[in-house]
């Protein structure tokens, strides 16, 4: 948490925007939202204060193994994070 600006913004694209360094601290904390798992980071670059990442998370997400293609990009402000956009699928997600 010590990495996160006060009022930096967690984007899970499509889902609602997370605001601020508290209610970013209590979803990461939450397990149902952030499930446990392992990802691999393909690719990353970087150019002044923005890094972008592709990786790929394997989570296990309501009991089921998922594999999730992910592209997020990060802006970084006074070396915080300012801005965190994740871009997936969300029918990854959708039971079976």
């Amino acid at each position: 948490m010590a990495c996160w600006a006060d009022d930096g913004v967690y984007h899970a694209i499509p889902r609602r925007p997370i605001v601020g360094r508290a209610a970013f601290r209590e979803f990461v904390t939450r397990f149902e939202q952030v499930p446990g798992g392992r990802l691999e980071i393909h690719h990353q670059v970087a150019s002044d204060d923005i890094v972008m990442n592709e990786r790929t998370d394997r989570i296990t997400f309501r009991e089921r193994q998922i594999i999730v293609p992910i592209c997020a990009v990060f802006e970084i402000r006074d070396g915080r994070i300012a801005a965190w956009r994740e871009y997936f699928d969300p029918a990854l997600f959708a039971s079976p």
